[in-house]
């Protein structure tokens, strides 16, 4: 299934330019809208703003601590095919960080408004599923960095 989706992407130099342009421009918007939240929370001197600092920090050291363990390789390591994204990178694929981060910011995002929330978790998911179609993850990480992340922000901030 990938793999059809990046050949029907490469197909055309148009649908490979927005591919790409979201491929960037999402992760920006994960972050723009954890800053939003953080300034929030802090601009109300809320109870949430140390929290909403501190896990996903925690979990981002965890997850990177987790990838040089396993340091499992990526798909254009064991497959010998070239990655939509130009990386050099070896190895650390397992569990996706961009995922995990975008996950737990979009559950720090529900515990401040859902719909926010929702969109977020909305993103992570698609940019799991484009960091499989752009062949620098397999789908086996982006779904451990989506699962440590809910489980995560589950008992962070609704337990």
């Amino acid at each position: 299934m990938f793999d059809e989706a990046r050949k029907y992407i490469e197909e055309d130099e148009q649908k490979k330019k927005i591919f790409m342009y979201l491929y960037k421009f999402l992760p920006v918007i994960v972050a723009a809208a954890y800053l939003i939240i953080l300034f929030t929370l802090w601009g109300y001197q809320d109870y949430r703003f140390a929290r909403a600092l501190e896990v996903p920090l925690f979990l981002v050291v965890g997850v990177t601590i987790l990838r040089k363990i396993v340091n499992a390789k990526r798909p254009y390591e064991e497959d010998g095919f070239e990655p939509m994204i130009e990386k050099a990178k070896e190895g650390e694929s397992f569990p996706s960080r961009h995922v995990a981060s975008a996950t737990i910011i979009a559950m720090v995002a529900l515990e401040v408004n859902i719909a926010t929330g929702v969109m977020l978790l909305l993103i992570s998911i698609l940019m799991g599923v484009m960091r499989v179609i752009a062949g620098v993850h397999h789908k086996e990480d982006v779904i451990a960095g989506f699962v440590i992340s809910v489980v995560v922000g589950v008992m962070a901030f609704f337990v």
